[in-house]
């Protein structure tokens, strides 16, 4: 399932006692089989779907949320890929239940596991730098976005010479910094393929997502960028 790569990513990343996934497994597009699974959901800090987002005749999981008491603090982000993300919290006798609702393409639902849930569980874990790690590469290609959107790029390294700058501010949601400024020697970084979203050998190869933050369209090749790191590469 495309959330169960960067899940086992994050969990290697983080301070012990690490993050532990609980897969709840497949669930068939039928409010009934989603109403029984969702009841079902023990004792867990998050919850985490992939599919069923969108506004699809088969997208139901906002709706049979609604009839738990569901309360839906945002639907949709101005991110790509990943638009048509939620989140929320479920009712509780202790402590409501988060509710990351993301897309079900492979590629949606990574980039905004890395952006929106991996803080979030980075921070329960007391993380000093829950959004991740950032360098500044140089692309080996022209990248561009529409206006409105920030935008995550599959890349990987054209070398092994990026190094984590951990006295750089974060550049990881939506409101990201324009690209910082070069410098020379720098590490260079290339798309892993075509982006489509629903392409799983783009997240296979990737070593970071490069960010076009909001209001930047177009960054021409050799120019910087920065790159969000993953967990494990």
């Amino acid at each position: 399932r495309p959330h169960t790569l960067p899940a086992a990513r994050v969990a290697r990343s983080c301070p012990t006692p690490p993050v532990r996934a609980v897969d709840l497994g497949v669930v068939e597009d039928s409010p009934e089989a989603l109403l029984e699974k969702l009841e079902s959901v023990g004792e867990v800090d998050a919850l985490v779907t992939t599919g069923g987002a969108s506004m699809g005749e088969k997208d139901l999981l906002k709706s049979v949320l609604l009839r738990l008491g569901f309360r839906l603090d945002f639907w949709r982000a101005r991110v790509r890929p990943g638009s048509p993300m939620s989140f929320g919290h479920l009712p509780r006798a202790e402590n409501d239940l988060p509710v990351f609702g993301l897309p079900g393409n492979p590629a949606s639902a990574f980039v905004t596991f890395h952006v929106f849930v991996a803080p979030y569980l980075r921070a329960r874990l007391g993380s000093a730098r829950p959004r991740g790690t950032t360098v500044e590469a140089r692309t080996d290609t022209a990248l561009a976005s529409p206006p409105g959107l920030t935008h995550y790029f599959r890349v990987r390294f054209c070398d092994q010479t990026a190094e984590r700058q951990s006295g750089e501010p974060d550049v990881t949601g939506p409101a990201a910094h324009a690209p910082p400024r070069s410098r020379p020697g720098g590490p260079r970084c290339t798309l892993t393929g075509p982006q489509g979203s629903g392409l799983v050998r783009s997240l296979r190869d990737a070593d970071g997502l490069a960010i076009l933050p909001e209001g930047v369209s177009r960054v021409e090749e050799g120019e910087p960028v920065a790159v969000l790191l993953l967990p494990g590469r």
